[in-house]
């Protein structure tokens, strides 16, 4: 995918959210489960249910309260407009877009804690899922080169979350909400799981784990969440190495070795963390690897991880980027929005002098990059990993005046680091682009 220099770039965000209201869902809600449904969404709308933004600040309340403001967060049309107005071609979509709306009938999307889910239970969740992936088909048919859905399945139950996936592929969904390892599944690395496997990869949909492991007694706990310690462990617990557990158990489990066309994405994992992660892989095939190991798998993690894996870098940070292109795997990054959320680059505006934040956060995020590197972390990284059609994403840059490759590598002027700074400073503003710190990388480690 070759641009000049007055083309519109190719940006494709890899994490954004919807949150469906209730009054939405309600329509897609068989007969049987109505009341239920109603019973369960008043539960929910408990004043003990509502979002909880941890660990508020005068900035991060604001940002919060300002971006609960869009119609995005359930109304496709909106959406687009705020799409358009940051020059985003095409974005991947997850639930929870923080705006208080529960997933329907109890399953608890992303972060899901439960070590168990009892079996009256399952029923209803699964019903809950294909509500929710029914809306999600109907929300992208607007446009629908543009979306990328991801469907939530019954993890629970194979058999059942194959038939999901095929359903949802045929109704246009392109991907799957793919959770971390839960004590009621069926371990990733498990013969059990080569039906699924086969049908993912039959069916295009990559595999897409957000952020978002189990972090017993913390999320959804309002006096935890508002603890001075909630951030630091929601970043250990939800967006570390729990939620990457997979990826070695697919790696070991001979799945990419089986299905070499299969994608996965692992969004909203902040840090240089890819670095430590392939390097204790690769040591656990070396210092533990037989001939039968060999056999079975017989290239390293890191080798499967160039093939088969992608780094969905929400908000990212330049020094993320820089580490990636110096570390070689800058083509497995997908950069992404994280819209609407607060301490994502989309921001709800009601100041006419404010720059845009998405633009703004991608010239800071590709600062000091090559421009090839600056094209495939944007967008060609996306389109190959998404299997998207590259001359239809251009079409759309272009109709909607997508920023050129030379307006996302323009400097960062003096008036803008003060945006910059305003944006980062706890008492105005909220967001988790523009970082500077370094804490992931070695040099820091070691003084």
């Amino acid at each position: 995918m070759k641009f000049s220099d007055s083309e519109s770039a190719v940006i494709i965000s890899g994490d954004s959210h919807v949150g469906p209201r209730a009054s939405d869902l309600r329509e897609y809600c068989p007969e049987k489960y109505k009341r239920q449904f109603d019973e369960f969404v008043a539960e929910q709308k408990s004043e003990a249910n509502t979002y909880v933004v941890n660990t508020p600040t005068p900035g991060k309340t604001r940002r919060h309260d300002l971006n609960m403001k869009t119609e995005g967060h359930y109304d496709p049309h909106a959406r687009i407009r705020d799409m358009d107005r940051d020059g985003i071609a095409a974005q991947v979509i997850f639930h929870g877009s923080q705006n208080g709306e529960p997933f329907p009938l109890g399953y608890g999307f992303v972060v899901d804690g439960r070590d168990s889910i009892p079996a009256e239970q399952m029923e209803t969740n699964a019903v809950g899922i294909h509500m929710y992936n029914a809306w999600l088909a109907d929300f992208c048919s607007v446009e629908p080169e543009r979306h990328i859905g991801l469907a939530h399945l019954p993890m629970w139950d194979i058999d059942a979350a194959v038939r999901e996936l095929e359903w949802a592929a045929e109704h246009g969904l392109r991907g799957v909400n793919f959770p971390s390892p839960r004590n009621y599944m069926v371990g990733y690395d498990r013969p059990d799981w080569a039906p699924f496997w086969a049908a993912a990869e039959a069916h295009d949909m990559h595999l897409n784990t957000h952020s978002g492991a189990p972090a017993p007694g913390l999320y959804g706990d309002p006096v935890a969440m508002a603890a001075p310690r909630a951030g630091a462990l929601l970043d250990l617990e939800m967006a570390g190495w729990p939620s990457r557990r997979g990826l070695a158990r697919m790696i070991f489990g001979e799945v990419f070795e089986r299905y070499p066309n299969l994608k996965l994405v692992l969004t909203e994992q902040p840090g240089v963390w890819w670095d430590f992660v392939l390097r204790e892989l690769d040591q656990a095939w070396d210092f533990n690897g037989t001939p039968e190991l060999y056999e079975l798998v017989p290239k390293r993690p890191s080798d499967y991880f160039q093939t088969n894996v992608y780094i969905g870098a929400s908000f990212m940070a330049n020094y993320e980027a820089k580490r990636a292109y110096e570390d070689g795997v800058w083509k497995n990054v997908i950069w992404g929005t994280d819209y609407p959320h607060r301490e994502g680059t989309w921001a709800y505006s009601e100041d006419p002098e404010e720059p845009n934040r998405t633009i703004l956060a991608l010239r800071d995020a590709c600062r000091g990059l090559p421009e090839d590197v600056v094209l495939g972390i944007t967008g060609q990284n996306a389109v190959k990993a998404l299997n998207l059609d590259p001359e239809e994403m251009k079409a759309v840059a272009q109709r909607i005046s997508a920023p050129s490759i030379p307006d996302l590598m323009a400097p960062i002027s003096e008036s803008e680091e003060r945006w910059i700074e305003k944006f980062t400073d706890p008492e105005e503003d909220f967001t988790s682009a523009f970082r500077r710190s370094e804490a992931w990388t070695r040099e820091q480690l070691l003084h």
